[in-house]
């Protein structure tokens, strides 16, 4: 038997009316999230992706996996619900993005504009877009470890998905300690780069955050309706992990030198907190923001959050 470990899970949007953000990020040794609050009578489904590819959605509320898919070859890396819960989004270690349906298991789109690199994170807006010139409301990234962002226009019910934007980031032709990268090299270096992770904004609707190794630490915000970068903000760390705050104008992001830091979204004034031991590798504001989730190797700390 194969070993089969989780890599990666995502919760279901509570209410088909209530656009909630679903996605949760995986980490080198297990996958971790933050609940949503949802009501008390009514859990919402889970989607977990694994090492041997496979997708299992389970039902809290009966306790009990109630599908199995397998739209990879490969481990699963990234994981999300669409914003009206009908697909469940996943990308593969080989760059292969897959939207498939949580209820009926099969697999209704392949997606393979990043092939080449992992996918390492998908993100869905949490906005219905009507100000872009887009094709659909709905509208969801992935990110590849290359350091490219797809964006894309969907509606589900329809069928339909397009690819609205393309952004690629640049960096140097060597690793952050100075070791010259060799083009036949680039796939087994990724795993040594800083991540590369892009979210859209929930306080400006046409912004997508991004962090990755480039040629300066920064984080850098780009808009989808001018497509430029419309201004970076320097940091002192490469980020290995980012969340944006839903309800206060608050970044987090973690570091391999175990520091976290806390970033005015606009004014870009930051705070450092240490306290973990090892490297930090996952951030996660509560939905309300007053709370934040760090996770290190053996190490979860809940933050409180005061603005």
């Amino acid at each position: 038997m194969n070993f089969q470990a989780c890599t990666c899970i995502a919760f279901s949007p509570v209410k088909p009316d209530g656009i909630i953000r679903t996605t949760v990020s995986n980490t080198d040794s297990a996958p971790v999230t933050a609940h949503q609050k949802i009501d008390a009578k009514f859990m919402p489904l889970i989607a977990a992706g694994y090492s041997d590819g496979t997708v299992r959605v389970f039902d809290i509320n009966k306790a009990e996996m109630i599908l199995k898919m397998h739209p990879h070859a490969v481990a699963v890396t990234a994981i999300s619900f669409s914003s009206d819960g009908r697909m469940v989004i996943t990308g593969g270690s080989e760059g292969l993005i897959a939207v498939s349906s949580p209820t009926t298991g099969m697999t209704v789109r392949v997606i393979s504009d990043h092939k080449g690199a992992p996918i390492t994170n998908i993100d869905v807006s949490v906005f219905q877009e009507q100000e872009l010139s887009v094709s659909a409301p709905q509208l969801w990234l992935a990110t590849s470890a290359d350091r490219r962002v797809s964006v894309w226009s969907a509606d589900w019910s329809k069928d339909f998905c397009e690819l609205v934007d393309w952004l690629t980031f640049p960096a140097p032709a060597f690793t952050p300690d100075g070791t010259v990268i060799a083009k036949q090299d680039q796939k087994a270096l990724y795993s040594q780069l800083p991540p590369s992770i892009a979210k859209f904004s929930p306080e400006e609707s046409d912004i997508i955050v991004y962090v990755g190794y480039g040629m300066e630490k920064c984080i850098q915000f780009y808009s989808l309706s001018e497509r430029k970068v419309l201004r970076t903000q320097a940091l002192t760390h490469w980020p290995t992990c980012m969340d944006l705050a839903q309800s206060t104008a608050l970044v987090s992001l973690g570091a391999n030198e175990r520091v976290m830091k806390l970033l005015d979204y606009y004014e870009g004034s930051f705070q450092d907190f240490v306290g973990h031991s090892d490297s930090i590798n996952f951030v996660k504001f509560s939905p309300d923001s007053k709370y934040l989730l760090t996770v290190s190797h053996s190490e979860i700390f809940i933050w409180e959050v005061q603005v």
